[in-house]
């Protein structure tokens, strides 16, 4: 058979549903003889451009192309836009909202959107109509007026119609859908990583089209070892194929940035139970803003279980964080469904224990919760009560000593219980007293600088040597540790662990509750939460540690974004 027997052809006056489906066939050819027969992919190739050609003859007068965003192409499409480029003569270009003005994109010149004047293009291509809102806003800025209906020098039209509308509502072939899960299993090289760490582990999991590119796991304290298949070596062997050290955070930056369809399976979640509590702390963001976007009310263990259903890769949860867990009055039931389905159950952002029916006490024991942080600032009521007011200390008290019982009685080590202590103007001097009441009681206690501020601390305390803080004021220990306020590992959650409102609303982190990013986890898996433009690109902008400005949401408002991400003093370490 002739090479040119094996293209396929494309009508370019048909309709838009057929020259689409025509137009998917050819790439899907395209992909199937790109490693076998690349004369004959390049024959396609040329075919795909001749038949833009024909169906957009005002692409005739460009001398200066586009592609916004170099995380949006194919192989294909560049390819056929690279040809298209050739045969008329014109120039391309790439815009990018990430990337400076002056790299270079697969040898052609980028632009920061910013500089879309000193760019000057003529047309604009985008591969995805989703991202019409961004152009547009970039256009905006960059002073541009309008999106003129046909192309002449110095104006701009999106050339090229989304996928999806050009399907006419017809879902996608599967080589499509697939193209980038293939294109990234297909010419990523194979790499190793360091570190045998529980985030690398999750990230693992979570991401399969990344795991398979991993050949081994450099960490000498866990040598001999394998994870999910994957050896993990003392040392990176010399002269090894892939063997080359990368970065995670890097190759899931790539990974997000170039393919369309985010293959996602993550093994832990954030779930707020309740935002429900029954004291009145004094610094409560919640009552302050009337519970913000996340209202006020707590999830029904029938929707916990539904929610496991439909995300069944799911191994650890998270049950506490804007407000207190036990206000929920299914919380026996909550807790049951999460072991019968196997699940790592934590309460590690905190509960102020102060009311837990019995049976609730005994169901975190016998159903194996791994860690419960307890807040309690204060020994003494008087002294515990001043901030968390409507608070019963000796409640607490309690409820500890019950749950040790129950772990003598049921012969287990979990939960671990952790002592969460503030320290305060008016608390700072019971802090040697907490320590030694939670050895006592068999709890951990770590110390934390109060955010709302205003805190002095009194020398004559030794504070540092009975907290075994290095730096004990915010301001100090910020400073002094180099620290971002609420860590590194809170922007990570979203990624390894994202944080979802009892409502269903996709909250991203533990840090918002004044906003969400517009994705609701009743009616969208977590798996498809990256395959969200908006939700990605501000995962991408904590990878890169530069601002992109094609994304708005919970970030955007977020003080830790605002300072290290806009600054470009943080990148998201992974």
């Amino acid at each position: 058979m002739a090479r040119s027997d094996k293209v396929l052809s494309i009508d370019p006056t048909a309709s838009p549903q057929d020259f689409l489906r025509q137009f998917a066939e050819a790439e899907a050819q395209y992909y199937a003889l790109r490693q076998t027969d690349p004369a004959a992919a390049g024959d396609v190739s040329r075919m795909l451009s001749l038949s833009l050609k024909e169906r957009f003859p005002f692409i005739y007068s460009a001398k200066r192309i586009a592609f916004y965003g170099t995380g949006r192409i194919s192989a294909c499409i560049l390819s056929v836009i690279e040809q298209f480029a050739k045969d008329i003569s014109a120039e391309v270009i790439f815009l990018h909202t990430r990337k400076v003005t002056g790299d270079r994109f697969r040898g052609y010149p980028v632009y920061n959107a910013a500089d879309l004047a000193e760019a000057r293009p003529d047309i604009i291509v985008i591969a995805s109509v989703d991202y019409a809102d961004e152009i547009r806003r970039v256009l905006d800025k960059a002073g541009w007026d309008g999106l003129p209906p046909v192309s002449v020098p110095q104006e701009i039209r999106l050339l090229l119609e989304n996928y999806k509308r050009w399907r006419g509502g017809v879902a996608a072939p599967p080589a499509i859908v697939e193209s980038g899960q293939d294109t990234f299993r297909r010419d990523t090289e194979p790499f190793c990583i360091e570190k045998a760490d529980w985030q690398n582990k999750d990230l693992l999991c979570a991401f399969p089209a990344i795991r398979e590119k991993v050949t081994a796991i450099i960490d000498p304290g866990h040598a001999g070892e394998t994870f999910l298949g994957i050896p993990i070596l003392a040392a990176r062997p010399e002269n090894a194929d892939g063997m080359r050290i990368r970065e995670l955070s890097d190759v899931l930056a790539e990974y997000l940035e170039y393919h369309e369809i985010v293959e996602y399976t993550p093994i832990a979640m954030r779930l707020d139970v309740s935002t429900v509590c029954q004291l009145n702390c004094a610094g409560c963001y919640m009552r302050k803003e009337n519970y913000g976007t996340v209202g006020r009310g707590y999830i029904r263990a029938a929707q916990v279980r539904k929610l496991l259903d439909e995300n069944p890769g799911i191994r650890k949860m998270e049950l506490s964080n804007n407000g207190e867990p036990f206000c929920n009055p299914e919380m026996y039931e909550i807790l049951k469904i999460l072991h019968e389905k196997n699940i790592l159950i934590q309460l590690w952002n905190g509960t102020n224990l102060n009311d837990v029916p019995d049976r609730v006490l005994d169901a975190l024991v016998r159903f194996d919760t791994d860690t419960i942080t307890v807040s309690l600032d204060g020994v003494t009521q008087e002294v515990y009560e001043q901030y968390r007011r409507n608070g019963n200390i000796e409640k607490v008290y309690r409820n500890i000593r019950k749950i040790n019982e129950l772990k003598k009685k049921y012969k287990r080590k979990h939960p671990l219980l952790r002592w969460q202590f503030i320290l305060m103007n008016h608390n700072q001097h019971e802090a040697a007293a907490a320590k030694k009441m939670a050895e006592e009681l068999g709890m951990e206690i770590f110390f934390k600088p109060d955010w709302s501020g205003g805190f002095i601390e009194d020398r004559s305390l030794h504070l540092h040597e009975v907290t075994g803080m290095k730096e004990v004021g915010e301001e100090e220990y910020y400073i002094g540790e180099n620290h971002m306020f609420g860590s590194a590992e809170m922007c990570a959650q979203m990624i390894l662990s994202p944080q979802v409102n009892w409502d269903g609303k996709l909250l991203g982190c533990c840090n918002v509750y004044k906003s969400d990013w517009g994705v609701n986890i009743f009616e969208t898996p977590l798996s498809g939460i990256f395959n969200d433009a908006n939700y990605r690109a501000a995962v991408l902008s904590l990878l890169r540690g530069r601002d992109g400005m094609d994304h708005t949401g919970p970030c955007r408002k977020c003080g830790i974004y605002e300072k290290n991400v806009i600054s470009s003093r943080y990148r998201l370490p992974l």
